[in-house]
């Protein structure tokens, strides 16, 4: 969100609703309730993938962070274009 706003150069310390929870909610009507669990549910995710990766090679942890940031970003820009 905030390399988005510098992007379209806004003011990053002025409120906003841009965030991709906010979006998701206000502009696609989706309920709170669900958005918070898929919040909740790709957090957990993300989490046992990377408590599972500390016992890997430190060049894999830094591809495995790397791909995660590229997936991510790839959604939050897919789902903003929407």
């Amino acid at each position: 969100t905030i390399l988005h706003r510098l992007y379209q150069r806004q003011n990053i310390f002025q409120a906003h609703r841009q965030h991709l929870f906010q979006w998701l909610v206000h502009k696609l009507n989706w309920s709170h309730l669900d958005v918070s669990a898929m919040y909740a549910g790709i957090q957990l995710l993300i989490n046992v993938v990377i408590i599972s990766a500390t016992k890997w090679e430190a060049e894999h942890q830094w591809g495995l962070a790397g791909g995660l940031l590229t997936v991510l970003t790839g959604v939050y820009i897919g789902l903003k274009r929407s």
